[in-house]
Order: C-alpha cells, then sequence, then structure tokens
C-alpha cells in the first residue's frame, strides 16, 4: 500500500469522522434547543396558571369585601331610618301638639299648616321606599289634626 492510499484512507476516514461528528453536534444543538423550547412552554404555562390562581384568590378576596361592606350599608341604611323615623315622629308630634293648641287657642289653624302636617305624616307612614314605613302609631294624631278647624 502506498502512503497516499494510506494518506487518502486515514483523510476519508477523518472526512468521515469530522462530518459525523458535525452532524451529532448539530442534532444536539437542536435536542438542547427543543428541551428548552419545551421547559419555556412549560415555565409559561406554570406562570398562567399562578397568575389565574392569583386572580380568583383576588376575585375571591373582592367577593368578600363586597358582601361585608353591603352588610355594612344594609346595617348603616337601617340605623339612618330608623333615625329618620324617630326624628319624623318626634316632629310629627310637637307639630301636632302646637296645631292643636293654636286650634284651642284661636279656632283654627291654617290649611298650609295642615297640608304641611299631612305631607309629613304621609312621608312617615308610607311604605319604603317612597316613605319612612312607620307602624301607624300616629294616626289618632292624624285624625285629631284633619278634624281641626281651618282657614
Amino acid at each position: 500500500m502506498s502512503p497516499d492510499t494510506i494518506i487518502a484512507g486515514l483523510s476519508s476516514g477523518l472526512a468521515l469522522t469530522i462530518v459525523t461528528g458535525f452532524f451529532t453536534l448539530r442534532q444536539q444543538s437542536k435536542n438542547i434547543k427543543a428541551q428548552r423550547e419545551a421547559e419555556e412552554r412549560a415555565d409559561a404555562r406554570a406562570k398562567e396558571a399562578a397568575k389565574e390562581a392569583s386572580i380568583e384568590e383576588l376575585k375571591k378576596s373582592m367577593d368578600e369585601i363586597i358582601r361585608a361592606l353591603r352588610a355594612e350599608v344594609d346595617s348603616l341604611a337601617k340605623t339612618t331610618l330608623n333615625a329618620l323615623q324617630a326624628s319624623y315622629e318626634d316632629r310629627l308630634l310637637h307639630t301636632g301638639a302646637r296645631l292643636k293648641a293654636h286650634a284651642q287657642a284661636n279656632g283654627y289653624i291654617s290649611i298650609d299648616e295642615q297640608r304641611s302636617f299631612l305631607t309629613m305624616h304621609k312621608i312617615y307612614h308610607a311604605p319604603q321606599p317612597d316613605g319612612l314605613g312607620a307602624n301607624g302609631t300616629l294616626d289618632t294624631l292624624l285624625a285629631d289634626v284633619k278634624a281641626l278647624q281651618t282657614k
């Protein structure tokens, strides 16, 4: 065998090894890239799932806050309604007594005073939401004021 044949044989074996090594490295590089991309997609899915879970927790927290606020508003509305009823009742008792005293002293009350009293009583007695929905404890006073002479 001549040295040129040996060199040619070695060169072709070396070339084959180099080409095979190149393709192996290229395939390994593709595999590493594909694995990295798969891991990135998995990380992105995990982040999205965590984000959705966080959003759900926030929604639950907001729902709890809204329920608590509604309960507080309802409580404040009831307290306010009770205060308004008491205030109107007191005002009606005072006004009715004043009108009755005025009628006893002068024999009459003005039609405007009677209308004002009747309007206040209507608001006091009318069912909610148009009125205060009071229980009718002032109906006797209402009848007394309606019976007074007017001018």
